[in-house]
């Protein structure tokens, strides 16, 4: 009994002393920009099966709310958006003969809105914050094949969507810039494999793996409260 109180009055007195040295600025967000790169071995297949570029990586964003327990330790919520796309030109003719009189294009598009939560620990060097982090993600993905003539002809769009779970783990510095402002670097690696995609054309009727997985960099920009 003795020892379960001894706990609780330590356990007590953390949370209070953390919440006194943070009071000032508790919470934190962060906005962030970068490049991911994917394993789209199944996507790359089939669009040279259908004469279109390779699809490597892609852009990708994401905001980021924490809340720092003490120093060390930080709790965070994250929304990504990750996206990929392969676009091809094409001639559009008519009935009078091989002419053209237009051109179109043809889109292949990969989307996906990461949400995760995750822990962050901060390890204070001479003159920057070693970040190492981890988290688990819920993808919110999508395909998207749309086909535009430019008002030549009929064109034509298609979705599907699908969901899966993930997650990231990463390493990088951090550098105060003042009491509430940081510019953050980030080196990560995601797991975000989501199977089974079909239907997003009519023509293209199997079903595909879109494997988000790969490394990724990204650079952040802090705001403390």
């Amino acid at each position: 009994m003795k020892i379960e109180k001894f706990v609780v009055i330590l356990f007590a007195v953390f949370l209070f002393s953390s919440s006194y040295l943070y009071s000032r600025s508790p919470f934190s967000f962060a906005v962030s920009g970068g490049y991911s790169l994917y394993a789209f071995d199944d996507v790359n297949n089939l669009l040279n099966n259908i004469d279109r570029s390779d699809i490597n990586g892609g852009l990708a964003g994401g905001l980021n709310l924490g809340y720092f327990i003490n120093s060390a330790i930080s709790l965070n919520l994250r929304v990504g958006a990750l996206f990929a796309e392969s676009n091809e030109d094409f001639y559009i003719t008519g009935e009078a003969g091989p002419q053209p009189l237009g051109t179109g294009e043809s889109s292949y598009a990969f989307r996906s809105v990461p949400v995760g939560a995750g822990v962050i620990y901060h390890v204070p060097l001479n003159s920057f914050t070693l970040n190492i982090g981890g988290f688990v993600d819920k993808h919110f993905a999508e395909r998207i094949v749309e086909i535009d003539t430019k008002g030549l002809a009929k064109g034509y769009k298609n979705s599907t969507s699908k969901s899966a779970i993930g997650f990231h783990g990463f390493i990088g510095p951090e550098f105060a810039v003042n009491e509430h402002m940081s510019l953050a670097g980030e080196f990560g690696y995601r797991n975000a494999e989501i199977k089974n995609f079909t239907g997003a054309e009519e023509f293209i009727p199997e079903e595909l793996t879109v494997d988000f997985s790969g490394t990724y960099f990204a650079a952040w920009f802090r705001y403390r409260f």
